[in-house]
């Protein structure tokens, strides 16, 4: 029997619900806490990570399939068992509930009997899988966390590598999980192979759970180990795959609704973290640098690595050196380093500091058009630094003002040059501006926005929340929403995709907009992963009478796709690129 002292989080709005379930389960010896909505119980997750949660469909503000599928997708918080609990029969909703990453089902009225078991069960087989994965015996996500955490505590230079088998899951359901357990017993094999082969005896190598795994080793070693990898990988791959399939070229799968649908084969991504000197970070921001270099990894769709490197926390932005799909290329196999010297880093600040003082910026604007007649519904306000030079990139600018500690004053320069240019939109066109979120909670952006109030008009702006940058003080964050509201200002998420970091700022902003990231959009016509993260962020939105705006549409096939999917705004170079003022 597990210890009757494990913490259970009940998410559920009905108040009745959550008596009938929190009294019985007290006297069962757990320790309970209950809240009645997705963003409370979001913030109850992040500060307590209960040891099991029991959701409940229906909530007030989002659907419990789209909180459990964001919660899955988060690699930090993804181990924490999860038993759905709805109306639905049987069947049908405990289909819906594992396919959007619930660990089990209950249909209501729930047995206190039967859900104790399914707690003891499920506590009993998390245990297991914490310490020691069932498939591979590889240490699970406890064991992968601590080694994390103490790694970035000692300090020393590191190389914390994030495995990932993409299009694992369409394997499965063609192959079986038999085949996918093989499989998965295959890739920790090799991995463990090619370190012992290396003499590297003291690396760590562990299996998170699905799909993804971790190995921690010199950072001198990362590249000529995860090479070897990769090549390995490509060698054996094609033996879990019937001659046909290889033949044909993809793999073929049948959705719940009978039809068939095609994918590619199995590749391996691998995301290399470095830190060389500095302060050591979070276990949070390795993984979510991680997810965004596997996230990069993957673009090429074949196997292949990628890696960041960081000085320190002073430093310019990190670049990303791609690793090589095999090792037979020497030339390949050593990526290039991009990183400045510390003199050209000095001149690149006091240059950004001079552009800063001159306000020599301008504003280009992207149209957000009706993607069924093409007509300009608003534009997007994009910041540019002075043109033909290093600092014209937005991404170079913001990230020189956040290391500079000026996110502020970058925001507020950008204001006063779309206050100048607002006139020469037509007054019928929303205008959409990005603001970081430290910027967005600061009373001085508030006061000055509350000065422009005559030019920009409210209510014909929108301010964007990047989700990309993570929101420190969630209070203030809620009371500056609630400002702006107030007067009249349209509230968006930008950037949005699956994730805890996108589903929180959604729920703490509750804006008017939700604008699904490029990563999203690109290929949607034939991705069945990006398609169900759609459906799912559509269906939120027609909820909670949110307009969803698609970025990053560049071809017909994209655009007709969202279109037909209940799309009704886009936002893409296949309309237009940003332009210094709108024609």
């Amino acid at each position: 029997m597990y210890p009757r002292n494990a913490h259970i989080l009940l998410i559920d709005s009905d108040p009745t619900s959550r008596q009938e379930l929190t009294n019985p389960l007290i006297r069962c010896d757990y320790q309970v806490s209950h809240v009645g909505s997705a963003r409370e119980g979001m913030e109850k997750i992040f500060q307590s990570s209960p040891d099991v949660i029991l959701l409940a469909r229906k909530l007030p503000d989002m659907d419990g399939l789209l909180f459990c599928a964001e919660l899955k997708n988060d690699l930090v918080l993804r181990h924490i068992p999860l038993i759905l609990i709805d109306f639905e029969p049987l069947l049908e909703g405990e289909l819906a509930a594992r396919e959007s990453g619930a660990d089990d089902y209950l249909h209501k009225p729930v047995s206190i009997g039967e859900l104790d078991g399914r707690i003891q069960q499920i506590l009993r087989q998390g245990t297991m899988g914490f310490n020691c994965h069932p498939v591979t015996g590889l240490p699970g996500y406890d064991a992968v966390y601590r080694k994390v955490q103490e790694t970035l505590e000692k300090g020393r230079p590191f190389a914390i590598c994030f495995l990932d088998l993409h299009q694992f899951r369409h394997f499965n359901q063609r192959y079986g999980y038999s085949r996918g357990d093989e499989l998965l017993r295959r890739v920790s094999r090799q991995v463990v192979e090619v370190l012992q082969t290396g003499n590297r005896y003291l690396d760590f190598f562990g299996h998170l759970g699905a799909d993804d795994f971790v190995l921690v080793t010199d950072p001198d070693r990362a590249e000529e180990l995860c090479s070897k990898i990769v090549e390995r990988f490509e060698e054996f791959v094609t033996d879990f795959y019937e001659p046909s399939d290889l033949e044909r070229g993809y793999i073929l799968t049948r959705r719940r609704d009978g039809k068939e649908t095609s994918h590619g084969r199995i590749f391996l991504s691998i995301a290399i973290i470095t830190q060389e000197a500095g302060r050591p970070g979070h276990v949070a921001r390795i993984v979510e640098q991680g997810s965004e270099l596997l996230a990069l990894a993957k673009k090429e769709k074949r196997s292949r690595w990628v890696k960041e490197r960081r000085r320190s926390l002073t430093s310019l932005p990190s670049i990303a050196a791609e690793g090589p799909a095999q090792v037979a290329d020497e030339s390949r196999s050593k990526p290039f380093s991009l990183r400045r010297p510390t003199q050209a880093l000095a001149e690149h600040f006091k240059r950004f500091r001079e552009i800063i003082q001159a306000q020599s910026l301008q504003i280009h604007f992207q149209p957000i058009v009706h993607l069924d007649t093409g007509y300009v519904f608003g534009y997007e306000a994009l910041v540019r630094g002075p043109l033909d030079t290093y600092f014209e990139s937005p991404v170079i600018l913001f990230s020189l003002a956040r290391k500079l500690d000026m996110e502020l004053v970058l925001d507020l320069i950008c204001l006063r040059k779309l206050q100048k240019a607002v006139a020469s939109i037509p007054s019928s066109k929303k205008v959409f501006f990005n603001v970081s979120p430290s910027s967005f909670s600061n009373p001085m952006f508030r006061e000055f926005c509350d000065r422009a109030a005559e030019d920009l008009v409210p209510e014909r702006v929108v301010l964007e929340v990047t989700r990309k940058r993570r929101i420190r003080e969630y209070p203030k964050f809620r009371e500056a929403a609630a400002y702006f509201k107030a007067r009249g200002y349209n509230l968006a998420v930008d950037d949005a995709r699956a994730g805890t970091l996108s589903l929180r700022t959604i729920l703490e902003l509750e804006p008017d907009y939700i604008k699904t990231d490029i990563t999203v959009t690109r290929d949607i016509h034939n991705d069945a992963s990006k398609q169900r993260i759609f459906r799912q962020f559509r269906a939120f939105c027609t909820r909670k009478q949110i307009e969803i705006i698609p970025e990053g549409v560049e071809s017909e096939l994209e655009k007709d796709y969202l279109r037909k999917n209940g799309a009704r705004l886009g936002q893409g170079f296949l309309f237009s690129p940003p332009a210094p003022l709108p024609i």
